[in-house]
């Protein structure tokens, strides 16, 4: 257990140092892709597709610049919510927007990502670009560990006084006792096939409880996993 806890604290440490690192090019690249899509790419439709290519990259970007706004909140101040700017969203787009970030990955790992959304879902009160990243890094944690050929299945529906999204996969599972640790902030598995810094999980979860929704997880070795969330309905949080 201290061993753990000296290699979390070092970690912690890294990530604070590479996230701050980031800020400076990320916000660099940011800008220019504002400058070609703004100032020299014609808006017609001979550049429609080069346009659509553009402006994905730059909402990658935006959301890889609050990434590292994330990572730099979660290890200097690991208790404290993230700060919310909250309005009237559709759930439908939101679950929309955290797909198409990783299409391409599932496509590369042949691996089928499947969307079971309800289209007469009600607007939820959210920050928008916090869903979109809870949401997008249990999709991406999905993708990485279903094996080639296998599937993730992300689902949105309706509760009572709430939304709840679920993205399930058809990976190894997790173990009982790893089970209470997986939105620890550093936790990672002593398993040598998982090499990520243990904090997309945790993330989601402050993000989630942040909005006074919740989040949970069900699995068991060898049957996949399954994490889901809510979120409070618009009408509902008002």
């Amino acid at each position: 257990m201290a061993e753990r806890a000296v290699r979390s604290e070092t970690l912690s440490l890294q990530v604070a140092a590479v996230s701050h690192d980031l800020r400076t090019p990320l916000g660099t690249m940011r800008s220019a892709l504002d400058f070609v899509l703004d100032e020299l790419l014609p808006n017609d439709e001979a550049h429609e597709m080069a346009r659509r290519q553009l402006a994905t990259a730059r909402r990658m970007s935006d959301h890889m610049l609050q990434l590292v706004t994330d990572l730099l909140e979660v290890t200097t101040t690991p208790l404290a919510p993230p700060r919310l700017d909250l309005g009237v969203h559709a759930a439908t787009t939101l679950v929309a927007d955290a797909l198409e970030m990783h299409q391409s990955s599932a496509r590369a790992r042949e691996i089928a990502l499947v969307a079971d959304v309800a289209p007469d879902l009600p607007a939820i009160l959210a920050d928008r670009g916090r869903i979109v990243r809870a949401s997008s890094n249990l999709i991406g944690n999905a993708i990485k560990f279903t094996s080639r050929g296998g599937c993730v299945c992300v689902t949105a529906a309706r509760l009572e006084h709430a939304v709840c999204i679920t993205v399930a996969d058809t990976g190894p599972g997790i173990a009982p006792l790893d089970l209470e640790h997986v939105f620890d902030a550093f936790w990672r598995t002593e398993s040598p096939a998982y090499s990520g810094a243990g904090l997309g999980l945790a993330i989601a979860k402050a993000i989630v409880e942040a909005h006074g929704g919740a989040i949970s997880v069900e699995s068991g070795v060898g049957v996949g996993s399954r994490f889901s969330f809510t979120i409070p309905l618009a009408a509902a949080a008002e």
